[in-house]
């Protein structure tokens, strides 16, 4: 014991084990109110890291078997005191790289927990293997988008929860092609673009980056593939070439609308002539009527597909058109003024 050799009945030695400061006990085997049996369980369960050696001239070869495999560290008989020192020194060194160890392994530990609740809290998938293929490792975002239990998974067995294809959703990625057995070969992946497509959920579009992991001698002892799902991103980048085409179509309309308009300009002003010339009785002022409405018809077309190409929104509006004329006053177009109100598209970007 820590500050001299004291000898204890058992409830000063139960209240001793409690207060604790203990490095070593030394127990004879028949003690005052009990025995070296009793003392032995009382310290392993009260200080299982305190080594236990017995010191007794009455201990046989038996009992000091017994006491071994019961948690003792050691015995020293009475009339071989010379060997409790080495015996102390022994234990004391034994039971400090115990103490270090568990110390390394609870620090190891704390790691495990640490990197689990890391990877567990990312949303790109993590997935690890073993040398043999089997799935040691999947993190929470892999199960989910995999559909995979958390026991590991041979790589015969991955085919019972999901399929792998080519970006196109309708080839199979060949065995040799998968991103975790690329890694497995040695190959360091990046960005592969793989369709995943679990028996149980929808398809999902992911990003593969993967890497053997080696150990200290450089050797192959597994691989880990990081998986990011793109899905949404693949269908935003359909819908913005979409709307390119409809913008390529606007642009296009826009081009063909101010052309066609031109020409329907051409049209209508020859029949308001053909019209100014024909009396109102002639037969053929109703047939350049005609053609003069489609006309403006045609002309209102065209209006739309301007619009639609400038992305404006038309919007039907009552105006004066004398207090449109008269905002003109300089214009020699507008010089007569004329009392109406007309109805027009007034287009608004």
């Amino acid at each position: 014991m820590r500050g001299g050799e004291r000898r204890l009945p058992k409830r000063e030695f139960v209240s001793a084990l409690e207060r604790g400061g203990i490095d070593l006990i030394l127990s004879d085997y028949t003690l005052p109110g009990f025995d070296g049996s009793s003392a032995l369980e009382i310290a392993r369960e009260k200080v299982p890291d305190v080594p236990f050696i017995f010191v007794s001239g009455t201990l046989g070869e038996e009992a000091a078997i017994d006491g071994l495999r019961d948690g003792a560290t050691d015995y020293v008989l009475k009339h071989r005191l010379s060997r409790l020192a080495p015996a102390a020194r022994r234990a004391l060194g034994e039971a400090d790289e115990r103490r270090k160890r568990r110390q390394a392994e609870e620090a190891l530990h704390g790691e495990q927990q640490f990197l689990k609740a890391l990877l567990e809290s990312l949303e790109a998938g993590i997935v690890a293997c073993n040398s043999e293929g089997m799935l040691t490792f999947f993190n929470r975002a892999t199960r989910e988008f995999h559909g995979l239990p958390e026991g590991p998974i041979p790589s015969h067995d991955w085919a019972k929860y999901y399929s792998l294809y080519h970006p196109n959703g309708r080839t199979p990625i060949e065995p040799e092609a998968i991103p975790l057995f690329r890694a497995l070969l040695g190959e360091h992946v990046r960005n592969a673009e793989v369709m995943v497509v679990p028996r149980h959920g929808p398809a999902r579009t992911v990003l593969a980056s993967g890497q053997p992991i080696l150990d200290l001698h450089g050797r192959k002892v597994g691989a880990v593939v990081a998986m990011h799902d793109i899905t949404e991103r693949k269908q935003l980048e359909v819908q913005f070439r979409q709307a390119q085409k409809m913008e390529a179509v606007g642009q296009l309309a826009g081009g063909v609308a101010h052309d066609f308009n031109n020409l329907l300009n051409i049209v209508m002003g020859y029949c308001e002539l053909a019209l100014a010339q024909l009396a109102a009785e002639d037969p053929m002022r109703s047939r350049v009527e005609q053609i003069l409405k489609a006309a403006e018809r045609a002309a209102s077309l065209t209006r739309q597909l301007l619009a639609f190409s400038r992305k404006q929104i038309v919007e039907p509006r009552i105006v004066n058109l004398n207090s449109l004329l008269g905002a003109c006053p300089s214009n020699p177009h507008f010089g007569a003024r004329r009392t109406g109100v007309v109805v027009v598209s007034i287009p608004h970007g």
